[in-house]
């Protein structure tokens, strides 16, 4: 790991732990994608125990790094202690929403309302992958700190905070039939122009 290139160990248990039960967690949680189809009560019990299995998994490795949280502040800049943190706050938020497809009524709103679906998939790839992607980058120092970075960070975090709040609103508002957000189109193109604005900011700060 990369923090192991600044002599900063994760708690071997806790990180074994966690590794092993979140992939033979993996096997039983693919049910929860095919909760929709009705096949029998085995399958639904796999899918709960995959779930559930996951969910421990994620918050053992929180824990583990919990533990060397004061080291990365003595190694790592403040920003990029920041991001870290972003990022597993965002692993901690997707592995929670995915606990409560546990619940077949919930799991049955999730799948029929596209906007919570939209929105989850935005949470994990343009969140938590790309936020971790560009935090590894600054961690070896391939993307520098610059003031155009931070802006250009932060501009991309507005559009995705902007698009969650919109498509999760949305989409209660489609749970308890009420009529659609007035500015859904229109918010959800303010959030992409921050989106690609702070994604080209970012890679002007990076090809400098």
């Amino acid at each position: 790991m990369i923090i192991d290139r600044e002599k900063i160990a994760l708690p071997p248990r806790l990180v074994k732990a966690a590794f092993w039960i979140y992939f033979l967690s993996l096997f039983p949680g693919y049910f929860l994608s095919v909760l929709w189809v009705d096949l029998g009560v085995l399958v639904q019990i796999l899918a709960v125990v995959g779930s559930i299995g996951q969910w421990i998994g994620i918050m053992l490795l929180l824990f583990a790094c919990r533990r060397v949280w004061n080291s990365l502040l003595q190694q790592y800049s403040k920003s990029i202690v920041l991001l870290l943190g972003l990022t597993l706050l965002l692993l901690f938020a997707k592995s929670t929403m995915e606990l409560g497809l546990i619940s077949p009524g919930l799991a049955e709103l999730v799948y029929d309302t596209r906007s919570i679906v939209i929105g989850y998939l935005h949470l994990t790839l343009l969140g938590f992958v790309s936020i971790f992607i560009i935090t590894q980058y600054r961690m070896v120092g391939i993307i520098r700190s610059s003031k155009i970075f931070h802006v250009g960070f932060i501009l991309f975090f507005v559009g995705l905070l902007l698009n969650e709040i919109i498509l999760f609103i949305q989409g209660l508002l489609q749970w308890l039939q009420l009529p659609s957000l007035s500015f859904l189109t229109e918010g959800l193109l303010i959030a992409s122009v921050f989106l690609l604005v702070g994604i080209v900011i970012k890679w002007i700060s990076f090809l400098k």
